[in-house]
C-alpha cells in the first residue's frame, strides 16, 4: 500500500522464500541460476543493480549488490534480461578473442535496455565478474531510441522495436554472431507488447493505428512473413476511418525544436474548424500515431485535433526529456502557447478557436495554459489533472509522490516552486470555460484536485463544470465511459465557439 516493493526468490520445490531486496520504487526485472536484475530509482534517474550469493559461498543467505553500469546521473535503464551462463555456454556479448579468451567463467551477462552515455535508448550487453564489469554496444541507431526487446529462450534471437520519430520498426538482432537484419515493416504505425517463441522462430506483438486500436500480430524471423490474428475487424464512421496522422516540427520561443501529430478536421465552407490540443500524461509520455479512442469520433464532429510532445515527452532524447524537470516547467508550459501560436501562424486553426485539453499531466498543462496564458485559449478540458502541486504530494499515493520528485520539485525544498507552479494560485486569471473529467477511485491523482479548482472558480464567477465518473479510476477504461466524455468534450468546444461566430456543430460517430 505505501509503494513498498518486495523482491523475493522462492524455490519452486520447497517453497523456501528468501527476501532479496526491499525498497520503494524497486522492481524485480529478471531472475535466473542465483543471479537477480532489480531496477531501482525514480522517474527519469532509473538503474539497474545486480543481485547475487557471493561465489565462493553459492548456498549462502547473504547477497552481493552490484550496479550493472557506472553512475550516470538523468539515464534510465528500464529492463534487461539474464543470459545463461556457465562453462558451457559461450559468451554471447563478447564474441571472438581475445575478449572470449578473458571471459570469466563464473561472471553474470545480461542484456539491458539503456540510455546510459547516449541520448536515445539502445541495447547494451553487460558482463559483471570477479575482476569487475564491462559492457559494450549491441544494437543502437543515432535516430531512434529501444522501445522494447525480446529474447528468445534458446538464446539464439533478440526481437527489437524502434521507435522512430514516433513510428514503430522490428528488427531483429541474431546470437552469437551479433548479426542485425534488415527492418521487418509492420502493418500500422506503433507496435508494442513485444514477445518471442522459444526458438526464436516467431515474434508476438500488438500494432495499431489511428483508425484502429491494438491487434496482436505474428511476425516470422526468418521470412518477415506478418500475419494479423485477426483479420475480420471492421471499422466503420465518419472521415475518422481514414484518420491519418501529420507529424509536424516546429521551434518554441526559446528555440528548442518541438513536435506533434496533427489529425485535421474539414468543415464545408474551407474556414478552419475549432482546433483541440491535446497533452499527454507523464510528463515523460509521448504522444504516438496510435489508436485514441477520442481523437477520431472529434474530428467526425468537425474538431481538428494537435497532439504535442513538448519539452518532457520521450521518444526525443534523454536531454529533451528532463528539460522541463523543476524550473523547466514554466518552458514546457510556454510550449502549450507556442502550439497555439504555430497553429495559428500556419492557418491550421483561427485564433478566436483554439481549445486545450489532456488527461493527468496534460490536465495539470491545460490548467496551467488556463493561467499563465490566459488569452490563448477559449476553452479548456481538464481529465484528472493537478491543479495544486503541494496538495497533490500530500495526497497521492507515498510511492508516487517519491517518484515525482525529480519531476516537479520536492514538497519541502522546492515549497516555493510548487507553490508558484500551481494553477490553483493563478485562478483569478482564468477567462475560457472548463470542463473538469475525472474518476472517483483516482488514487494517482485524488479527486480533491479537480474539485477544488471547479469550486474556487465557480466562487469567482466563472464557468466551471465537473464531469465524474463513479466507477472509474486514474483512466477513462469502460467503453460507455469513453463515448459520453468524448460526447461532452465535443459539446464542449462547440457550446463555447468562437467570440466571432458559432461552430458548426457535427455528430459524434463512434467506430463499430
Amino acid at each position: 500500500l505505501d509503494g513498498t516493493a518486495h523482491a523475493l526468490r522462492v524455490h519452486p520445490g520447497t517453497g523456501t522464500v528468501m527476501t532479496l531486496d526491499v525498497r520503494v520504487g524497486g522492481a524485480l526485472i529478471d531472475s535466473w541460476k542465483g543471479a537477480t536484475l532489480l531496477r531501482v530509482g525514480p522517474r527519469g534517474y532509473r538503474d539497474m543493480l545486480l543481485i547475487r550469493r557471493p561465489l565462493e559461498e553459492p548456498d549462502a543467505e547473504a547477497t552481493i549488490m552490484t550496479p550493472l553500469l557506472p553512475n550516470d546521473p538523468g539515464s534510465v535503464t528500464d529492463d534487461g534480461y539474464i543470459l545463461d551462463q556457465g562453462y558451457d555456454h559461450p559468451s554471447l556479448v563478447f564474441v571472438g578473442p581475445p575478449q572470449d579468451s578473458e571471459r570469466d567463467l563464473d561472471s553474470v551477462q545480461a542484456l539491458v535496455l539503456s540510455d546510459f552515455d547516449a541520448k536515445f535508448p539502445r541495447l547494451l550487453g553487460v558482463e559483471v565478474g570477479a575482476d569487475g564489469k564491462r559492457f559494450r554496444v549491441l544494437a543502437e541507431r543515432p535516430d531512434a531510441g529501444l522501445d522494447e526487446f525480446a529474447v528468445s529462450h534458446n538464446q539464439s534471437t533478440v526481437a527489437l522495436l524502434w521507435n522512430v520519430r514516433g513510428r514503430s520498426e522490428l528488427q531483429i538482432l541474431t546470437l552469437p554472431d551479433q548479426t542485425l537484419h534488415t527492418p521487418i515493416p509492420l502493418p500500422g504505425e506503433v507496435g508494442a507488447n513485444l514477445s518471442i517463441s522459444a526458438a526464436g522462430t516467431l515474434v508476438a506483438l500488438t500494432v495499431s493505428s489511428p483508425q484502429h486500436s491494438a491487434l496482436v500480430h505474428l511476425v516470422n524471423t526468418s521470412t518477415g512473413e506478418v500475419t494479423a490474428v485477426r483479420d475480420d475487424v471492421v471499422i466503420s464512421g465518419g472521415p475518422s476511418t481514414a484518420l491519418r496522422g501529420e507529424r509536424v516540427e516546429f521551434s518554441a520561443r526559446d528555440g528548442m525544436p518541438l513536435s506533434g501529430w496533427l489529425y485535421r478536421a474539414h468543415l464545408e465552407d474551407g474556414s478552419p474548424p475549432p482546433c483541440l490540443i491535446y497533452f499527454h500524461g507523464g510528463p515523460e509520455a509521448e504522444t504516438r500515431p496510435d489508436y485514441q479512442f477520442l481523437f477520431g469520433p472529434l474530428v467526425d464532429a468537425g474538431i481538428s485535433v494537435f497532439a504535442p510532445n513538448v519539452r518532457g515527452s520521450g521518444g526525443s532524447g534523454r536531454l529533451f526529456s528532463h528539460a522541463d524537470d523543476r524550473y523547466g516547467r514554466y518552458a514546457g508550459i510556454d510550449d502549450a502557447a507556442d502550439c497555439a501560436q504555430f497553429l495559428c501562424d500556419n492557418k491550421i486553426a483561427d485564433p478566436e478557436s483554439v481549445y486545450c485539453g489532456g488527461r493527468s499531466y496534460g490536465g495539470y498543462l491545460t490548467l496551467a495554459c488556463l493561467t499563465f496564458h490566459p488569452g490563448v485559449f477559449a476553452a479548456g478540458i481538464a481529465i484528472c489533472g493537478m491543479s495544486d502541486l503541494e496538495s497533490f504530494f500530500r495526497n497521492t499515493e507515498p510511492w508516487i509522490a517519491v517518484a515525482a520528485y525529480t519531476k516537479y520539485g520536492h514538497p519541502d525544498s522546492d515549497r516555493e516552486l510548487l507553490a508558484d507552479l500551481s494553477p490553483i494560485h493563478r485562478i483569478a486569471e482564468v477567462r475560457a470555460p472548463l470542463l473538469v473529467v475525472h474518476g472517483a477511485h483516482d488514487t494517482n491523482v485524488p479527486v480533491s484536485e479537480s474539485q477544488q479548482i471547479v469550486n474556487e472558480l465557480r466562487a469567482l464567477g466563472a464557468t466551471a463544470k465537473m464531469l465524474m465518473f463513479d466507477d472509474e479510476g486514474h483512466e477513462i477504461v469502460k467503453r460507455h465511459n469513453q463515448q459520453r466524455m468524448t460526447q461532452a468534450i465535443a459539446d464542449w468546444i462547440h457550446g463555447h465557439p468562437t467570440r466571432s461566430q458559432a461552430h458548426t456543430a457535427l455528430p459524434v460517430r463512434w467506430s463499430g
